[in-house]
C-alpha cells in the first residue's frame, strides 16, 4: 500500500509527473489569529516531500497573503479598500512564504516563490519565460510556489495551468 495515497492500486496520482495543488486562504491561515497554519503547513510539507521522493514535480499554488496581512497591519477585512486590500497583500506575502518555506525546510525542500497576474499568462512571451523558469525549477529540484500578484492585480486569473503543463 501507498503510503501517502493510501491505496493499493495504481491511480493517477500514482503516475503523474507533475502535480499542481491549490491551497486557499480558509486552511493555511488560522482564522482567529490571522497567523499561517504552521501545523497544516507541516503536513502539507511531509506530502509533498512522498510526492517528491516517488518522482512528481510539485507546484503549490497559495493564498493566504491578503488574509495574513489584514492581521499584520490591522485592517478590516469587510471593510477594505482595493489600495488597502493591495497592501495587505504585500505585507502578508512576505509572511507567506516565510511560513512555507519554513515547513518545507523541515523536509529539506527546496521552493521558490513566483507571482503572476492573468497578464502573465496571457502575453505569449510572459508565459513562455515562466514556464522556462518552471521547468528549471523542477530541474532543480525546488517546489515552485506561485500566488497571484495581488499588489498589482484587480481581479482573479485561471491561467497558470496552460503555463504549468
Amino acid at each position: 500500500m501507498h503510503p501517502l495515497f493510501g491505496q493499493s492500486e495504481p491511480t493517477r496520482l500514482h503516475t503523474a509527473k507533475r502535480i499542481v495543488v491549490k491551497f486557499g486562504s480558509s486552511i493555511l491561515v488560522n482564522a482567529k489569529t490571522g497567523e499561517p497554519n504552521r501545523e497544516y503547513l507541516l503536513s502539507i510539507a511531509r506530502n509533498i516531500q512522498e510526492l517528491l521522493v516517488h518522482g512528481a514535480q510539485v507546484l503549490i499554488v497559495t493564498s493566504g497573503a491578503v488574509a495574513i496581512g489584514r492581521r499584520i497591519l490591522g485592517l478590516d477585512g469587510a471593510k477594505m479598500k482595493l489600495e488597502e486590500k493591495q497592501a495587505a497583500a504585500a505585507t502578508g506575502q512576505v509572511a507567506l512564504m516565510q511560513a512555507w518555506q519554513a515547513a518545507l525546510a523541515e523536509y529539506n525542500i527546496k521552493c521558490a516563490q513566483s507571482l503572476l497576474t492573468a497578464y502573465d499568462t496571457e502575453r505569449r512571451r510572459n508565459w513562455l519565460n515562466a514556464r522556462a523558469t518552471f521547468d528549471a525549477l523542477f530541474t532543480l529540484g525546488v517546489v515552485p510556489i506561485v500566488n497571484e500578484n495581488d499588489t498589482v492585480a484587480t481581479n482573479d486569473w485561471r491561467g497558470l495551468f496552460d503555463i504549468v503543463f
